[in-house]
């Protein structure tokens, strides 16, 4: 099975080096537990696997690695190694449920109020604290993926226009621990995020900031990066999800940096946001990719029917 997993990801084409990266992470944690061959592997052996491998990674993690194996068995299948597909079977067979994913999650209002008060309270600390502030701040009121929030230069953003160009992301490079620059995750993620006017102001305030303390220590960057290290290097994707959670975890906030963009796309559905304007905002290729992952908000809104009767006539 290892052999062969490994012989399909080398041949997959017209994918991007971050995606092979991940599917060979992947590999790598769940190959050592499948040392059969492939006619040979089981249900019970891919249970027994993901089994042990619970014990050391998260069930986000064990989700992942049961996708690829499903991916490199349905191709065995297709190059006749085998007859059927032993992951077929496996949800109808055990209750670890792992191609159920959790729904996103929001923060409610209050949780999101002394989330942004806390930040705000924080900011005039250092231009360190500053940063979190306008990164968190943008993370909820644009809902920007981190990779896109984290790759964002000064050019980027026209305050006149109130309006963000996403057109990059930043990832992390595994084998080499550094940070990368790619196009964003999709065609449809090359957007023009529109800002309101308290958006503009918090980052205009920042801009200032940002300039007086650069220049009071006098750094010039090569980059033009708006969340740079001391050194005007790019900082890192995961330390932002580190520091988001670090403070989530301080005001006993049981959520996420990714759940601030949950929390911006549920704010504006509950507000009757048109469905189709809000996928090229958080720029899914398709709008019914958003009611797929977010349609629990659009059944559990509250629709009065005599307002659009009234308008239909």
């Amino acid at each position: 099975f290892k052999e062969y997993a490994q012989e399909c990801l080398d041949g997959l084409i017209g994918i991007q080096e971050t995606t092979r990266e991940s599917y060979q992470y992947k590999l790598n944690n769940i190959t050592p537990y499948l040392k059969f061959k492939i006619k040979d592997i089981k249900n019970s052996h891919i249970k027994n696997a993901l089994r042990l491998l619970s014990k050391s990674k998260s069930k986000t993690t064990l989700q992942h690695c049961f996708k690829v194996v499903k991916q490199v068995l349905d191709q065995a299948v297709i190059d006749d190694l085998i007859h059927k597909n032993p992951c077929s079977t496996f949800k109808r067979t055990t209750n670890m449920q792992l191609e159920v994913l959790d729904k996103p999650k929001a923060l409610s209002k209050d949780e999101q109020n002394t989330f942004l008060d806390f930040l705000r309270s924080e900011k005039d600390k250092g231009i360190y604290e500053h940063q979190l502030y306008v990164f968190g701040f943008l993370a909820l009121r644009t809902g920007m993926r981190r990779g896109e929030l984290s790759a964002l230069k000064w050019e980027d953003i026209d305050l006149d226009l109130c309006e963000i160009d996403v057109n990059k992301s930043a990832y992390h490079i595994r084998s080499s621990k550094k940070v990368g620059i790619k196009s964003t995750k999709t065609k449809a993620g090359l957007r023009k995020i529109k800002l309101h006017k308290d958006d503009v102001a918090v980052i205009q305030e920042y801009k200032t900031a940002h300039a007086e303390f650069y220049l009071k220590h006098g750094i010039r960057f090569v980059h033009d990066w708006l969340f740079p290290t001391p050194n005007g290097d790019l900082t890192t994707v995961s330390l932002w999800s580190h520091r988001i959670a670090d403070c989530m975890k301080r005001l006993q906030i049981p959520h996420t940096l990714h759940n601030l963009r949950h929390t911006h796309t549920s704010n504006l559905l509950m507000n009757n946001f048109p469905l189709i304007q809000l996928s090229n905002r958080l720029g899914h290729a398709d709008p019914h990719v958003t009611l797929k992952v977010y349609s629990h908000f659009v059944i559990g809104m509250e629709v009065r029917i005599e307002e659009y009767m009234e308008k239909i006539g």
